[in-house]
Formats: structure tokens, sequence, C-alpha cells
């Protein structure tokens, strides 16, 4: 649709004249103002859960392999060196770690949980995650620096690394004995006998992720091995790559060295639910915030219907003068397409200025749970043309019925028009 030079001046000229008419500027301002709240409201809101998104997908690219080797039933397998060896050497790889892991049960004076228990190498876990920098002591109060050594077995009793949230809900403390309790059990002499082994926790480690903090622990791969009766066993590989988020062409070339009981996968497969979930809300919540728009929009048709009744007798004389019903119809058009622009601009301004205060004043606290002070916020500068776009869509189309009622008026009809 082309708007002619003439259509623009006009369609100005009835939205300034407005002045002297206090309710007629007020409605203006209003339908400006709640388009600009929803547009802030948008920005603000897809903002901050696209920073809680990114926060967290750089945790769990952290706290995670980037892939992950293993059989698809979930069974132990025999390692293969030379497998690992040209492994190693495959192009955008910068580490392979073997692993063991188990779901099993942990025991202290104060409670019994669930736990997954893995097992790591010390000599390569550090090559495709940063584990050592995920090593904290349980007390505050200790200084001492935890290292990857701290796994080895000390005084032939072998040590273990707690989840941070499973040592505070087992109420651990530094150089505890707790008991981990095998699901596989033994028989003896009254029958079956649940396989158990005493560790000391030596540390904690602190993902960052909630559900990983409060589920996993951790032992040496040798002494996992050792305590599931098998001393080569392994679960599987876990590998880190150049770039985390160009996973396929790695995983292709992998495919060849495993048969079909094996399975790849990559970070993001592993929580594909979980970012599915984010998606979702996001897309919600665009959606159910776009009814703001829609309720603004109300506001601006009931201005414009005021507008093109108070301006019935210049449209009738502009008729008369031979301008067309379409030029009529298109300069209401156009006044719903500046409310709706300056509105845009307002919220976008608005928004931008409360995504910042947020992201760099942090004035709200989060709870301990997010593992971080302050809500995190991502000025994605897609959401601007998105939201700009959308909202002058619902503002420009929330001007067809006034414009084509005005441009229904006839002559005769506006000229005999008495104002009261």
């Amino acid at each position: 649709m082309i708007f002619h030079n003439s259509e623009w001046f006009l369609s100005l000229r009835f939205l300034l004249s407005q002045k002297h008419k206090g309710t007629l500027s007020f409605l203006t301002i209003i339908s400006l103002l709640g388009v600009g709240i929803g547009v802030a409201a948008l920005l603000i809101v897809l903002s901050i859960m696209s920073g809680f998104t990114k926060d967290l997908t750089q945790k769990l690219i952290n706290s995670h392999s980037h892939i992950v080797i293993q059989k698809k039933n979930h069974e132990g397998f025999l390692p293969n060196n030379d497998i690992f060896q040209k492994i190693k050497v495959l192009p955008h790889i910068k580490g392979i770690s073997s692993f063991v892991s188990s779901e099993m049960m942990i025991s202290t004076t104060y409670a019994t949980l669930g736990t997954q228990l893995k097992a790591i190498d010390p000599n390569t876990i550090d090559t495709v995650i940063p584990f050592s920098n995920k090593l904290k002591p349980l007390s505050l109060k200790d200084k001492k620096k935890i290292t990857l050594t701290d796994l080895e077995p000390h005084n032939e009793q072998p040590s273990l690394f707690l989840g941070s949230e499973l040592a505070k809900r087992l109420r651990i403390f530094e150089g505890e004995e707790i008991n981990i309790v095998s699901p596989f059990s033994s028989m003896g002499p009254l029958g079956a006998i649940p396989k158990t082994k005493k560790f000391k926790v030596t540390g904690v480690v602190e993902t960052g992720i909630f559900e990983v903090d409060s589920e996993y622990s951790y032992i040496h791969l040798q002494e996992g091995q050792k305590f599931l009766e098998n001393s080569k066993m392994i679960h599987g590989y876990e590998i880190q790559i150049e770039n985390p988020l160009r996973t396929e062409n790695t995983m292709i070339l992998l495919k060849p060295f495993f048969s079909n009981d094996f399975k790849i996968e990559d970070w993001q497969i592993m929580h594909e639910n979980l970012f599915y979930a984010f998606r979702l809300e996001k897309i919600a919540m665009f959606f159910i915030l776009c009814f703001v728009l829609i309720i603004a929009s109300f506001s601006m048709i009931a201005t414009l219907f005021m507008l093109v009744a108070h301006k019935q007798k210049q449209i009738s004389i502009l008729q008369a003068l031979g301008l067309p019903k379409k030029s009529v119809q298109r300069i209401f058009q156009i006044q719903g397409l500046l409310i709706g622009v300056s509105g845009t601009l307002v919220g976008l301004l608005l928004g931008s200025i409360v995504c910042l205060v947020i992201k760099y004043l942090k004035p709200f606290e989060l709870p301990d749970i997010y593992y971080q002070t302050s809500i995190p916020v991502d000025i994605n500068y897609t959401y601007y043309i998105l939201i700009g776009c959308v909202a002058l869509f619902i503002s420009f189309f929330s001007s067809y019925l006034p414009s084509k009622r005005a441009s229904q008026i006839t002559p005769i009809e506006g000229i005999s028009y008495i104002k009261y």
C-alpha cells in the first residue's frame, strides 16, 4: 500500500489538531501508552527468559561433556585402547575420558538418599569438563584447595566427592565416612546381602545446576570398577570438542568406530526435553503478552472512531473537493500507524532501560536454588525487530474499521452534521 504525501500531511494535521480536544488528546496518549507498555512487557519478559536459557546453556556446556558414547542398554563394555587413541586425534576433538556410572544409595547417620554414582578418571576428566574448577571444600572456613588428587585412596580408604546440594541434604562434614549401598546384592548364608562400601568425603562439586549437584557423587574410576566387581569394564566415553554448538560433524566421524549397539549423543540431545520446555514457555509467553497489545488496540480503535466523528465535516469537504474514498481510508490508517510507531518506540526504549537496569544495577536478588544473585538478561536485537513488527501489524490493522467508517461518510452527511 502506497501513501501519498498529501495523505501523510492530512493524517498529521488531523492527529495534531486534537490539542484543543481534551478527551481526544487523552485517549490518544492512553492508546500510545498501551502499545508502549505491551511492547516493553514483551521485550523485558523475552529478554529475561532468554537470559535464563543462555545462562543454563552455558552451565550445561561447562558441567557436561559435549558428546557421550555408551551402549543403548546402558550396560558396561570393555574399552578398546586403539579406538580411544584414534578418537583423540580426530579433528576438533579436545579431549576424551572414560567413566562408570550407576544408581546407588548413599547412607549416613543422618539420612539415606539415592545418588548417581559416577566413577571418573582423574587423569583425563579435565580434558572434557573443567572439573577441577568446580571442586570446593565442605566447610567455608576451610581454606584448603581441593584437587583431583584428593580422590586418590587415603590409608587404603577410598575417597568421594559429593554434589554440593547432596552434601547439604546429608549434612556431611569433611572427613566423614559414608556408606554406598549397591542395588546389586550378593548371596550370603542368610540370603541376599546388599553390597556396601565405606568412602571418605574429601570435598564437594558445585556445577551450578541444582539437579546435578543434588544427585551426583563422584569416585575414582578404579574404585568404581572394583565396586562393580569388574576391574576393566567402563560404561562409556565423554568427549569435548572445540565448538559445542557444532557437534553433528564430529558425531558422524565417531559412528564408524562403534557398532549399532552404541548410541552417540551430544549435550543438546541429552537435554532436549529441557530446551523444548524453554522454547515452548517462551512461545507461550510471547502470545500471552501479545494480548496486552491487542487490548491496547481496542483503545486505539475507540480513539480513531471518536476522531472520525469529530472530523466528519472536514472529511466531507475533502470528498466534495475530489478526494477519493480510498485516500480518506488511508489517512486514518496512517493515524493508526503513527500511534503504533510512537507507542512501539516508547515501549522499546522503556523496555531497554528496564533490561539495562536489571542487568547492570541488579536490583533483584534470586534464591539460592538459581546459583546466582541476580536475574540474567540477554538483550537480543532480534526481539526488537520481532516485537516491533508485531506491534505495528496490530496497530495498523486496528485502524481498519475506523478508516473504513471514515471512507463511507458522504459529502452531504458530513456537511449537514451538527455538533451539539
